[in-house]
């Protein structure tokens, strides 16, 4: 009977794996989430048979640069003077491309200083093509045409280039990528993420409805505060609780010389209650019961019971926080 269910739960696990793992066309990016400023959630379409946890993937994440203009440079026909609404980055991989006014494009990649940064355009040997670039500062780029230039109105597309550190699919049943990219994205910004080369356990090409998918990162700045304040609370609850606990230990231990005189107290309220029992008559109107009204009344005092007093009121403030600090929690996460 023990390898029935073996056998059986083998043919489920089988049966929920072409239930999951298969896809019936060409893929699509149903959902692209910013986690944080270097991690990037992609949920397909369907769930392709991948590797778990770290995959061989060729992927480009894309940054499309905004731009203010560009203009011819005094007294230099071969260049042109390109300012950007957003600084280059450091250590970042650009592609350039002239759109209109003139011809070409360039490669290039940033290094640690960005200021008066040159590149030159090895990759072609075309005569009308971009020569070579200069960073004069984090928001002007010199470009040097190798041909005469005529235009007086230039436009370009600058495309900054993210550097894929790791590609994981987390879960075995889930249609998720975990994608880590350097250097971190820019708030709200347009990206442009392009599958450029993935394959399944197989060696099976996956194949894209397009392939090119854009998204827009959002405040990560107060995406952040959100985090640490969500990390603040956890860690206030954690130290609130221990402040109470240490409170209730003191409070248990200054009143260790009093555990005998609450005793006495407890005894003698026992002995005032059976005093009022007494005095009062246990039948009304054929019934037998007790006034408890009138029971109370005969005991005049409150007695002081000491720690433990204390201890009821430290334990109802330890629930009360608790409770407080999870819903404000769950306030956090809802935002």
């Amino acid at each position: 009977m023990k390898y029935v269910n073996k056998i059986i739960a083998s043919v489920a696990i089988l049966a929920l794996s072409f239930y999951w793992i298969t896809y019936s066309g060409d893929l699509g990016v149903n959902e692209i989430k910013v986690i944080d400023d270097r991690t990037l959630s992609v949920t397909l379409s369907e769930n392709p048979n991948l590797e778990i946890w770290e995959i061989e993937a060729e992927i480009t994440i894309l940054n499309d640069v905004d731009l203010r203009w560009g203009f011819m440079v005094e007294d230099n026909a071969f260049g042109v003077e390109l300012l950007l609404e957003n600084a280059l980055m450091p250590n970042t991989t650009y592609s350039l491309l002239s759109v209109s006014g003139a011809e070409g494009s360039i490669d290039f990649t940033t290094g640690q200083d960005v200021e008066w940064f040159t590149a030159d355009n090895i990759a072609s040997s075309e005569d009308q093509d971009v020569d070579s670039i200069e960073v004069i500062d984090d928001r002007t780029i010199l470009i040097e045409y190798r041909q005469e230039l005529t235009s007086s109105s230039f436009e370009y597309k600058l495309l900054a280039e993210s550097n894929i550190v790791k590609i994981e699919k987390p879960d075995y049943f889930i249609a998720e990528l975990i994608i880590s990219v350097e250097p971190p994205f820019i708030s709200e910004q347009d990206y442009i993420l392009m599958f450029i080369d993935i394959q399944d356990v197989e060696g099976n090409y996956l194949q894209f409805d397009t392939g090119i998918y854009d998204f827009t990162t959002p405040d990560l700045d107060i995406q952040s505060e959100m985090m640490d304040d969500m990390s603040s609370a956890s860690w206030s609850e954690d130290t609130l609780g221990e402040e109470i606990m240490e409170d209730i230990l003191e409070v248990i231990e200054t009143d260790e010389t009093n555990t005998i005189s609450d005793d006495n107290l407890a005894w003698e309220l026992e002995v005032e209650l059976e005093a009022a029992w007494d005095e009062i008559s246990l039948e009304k109107d054929g019934k037998s019961e007790i006034d408890t009204l009138e029971v109370a009344g005969l005991a005049t005092e409150t007695p002081d019971t000491g720690a433990q007093t204390w201890v009821l009121i430290f334990l109802t403030l330890v629930i009360n926080s608790f409770y407080y600090l999870s819903r404000r929690k769950t306030k956090l996460w809802a935002l």
